[in-house]
């Protein structure tokens, strides 16, 4: 069941994520997986999602936790848990889909942002071929403030 939850970061001054629909892509040459697909509804009252190529020290660091400000962690249901997927190409990290966004930032006086997003992630990522799968996401602003936890479907995938 896919859903959003709360997170302890959550605030009253936290962006707004929404997951509206989710979609197995097939391929066309067989019927097995190609894509997923996600579209998400955002929304930040005072405006501060995204960051400029500037913000590159502190909290928005090269390997600090808020570089990015989308996270999106692939988990896969083994022995009856869900657990992270290890990144085939370096074993000590877990394969993530995180996305910088640039400022949004309206340059109007009223800096309520609101729009949606569409995210699409291969079926096998680094040729990572799982069967049931599911996605946590989540959104970040510039003060660090945290959306809810968007929690995908189960998906069941089909491989070549």
């Amino acid at each position: 069941m896919a859903g959003c939850a709360s997170d302890k970061g959550t605030d009253s001054q936290a962006p707004k994520l929404e997951l509206l629909s989710q979609e197995q892509i097939f391929s066309g040459a067989g019927n097995y997986d190609s894509l997923l697909q996600f579209r998400f509804y955002y929304e930040d009252l005072d405006g501060d999602i995204g960051l400029d190529e500037s913000d590159t020290a502190g909290d928005f660091a090269w390997g600090s936790p808020y570089f990015y400000t989308f996270f999106c962690y692939l988990k896969t249901f083994k022995n009856g848990i869900w657990m992270e997927v290890p990144n085939p190409f370096n074993p000590s990290e877990n394969l993530q889909f995180h996305e910088r966004f640039p400022n949004l930032t309206p340059k109007s006086r009223d800096k309520r942002l609101n729009g949606e997003l569409e995210l699409v992630i291969p079926a096998r990522p680094n040729s990572v071929q799982l069967d049931t799968i599911r996605f946590e996401m989540q959104l970040v602003d510039r003060a660090l403030h945290k959306s809810k936890i968007c929690y995908s479907k189960d998906f069941i995938l089909k491989h070549p």
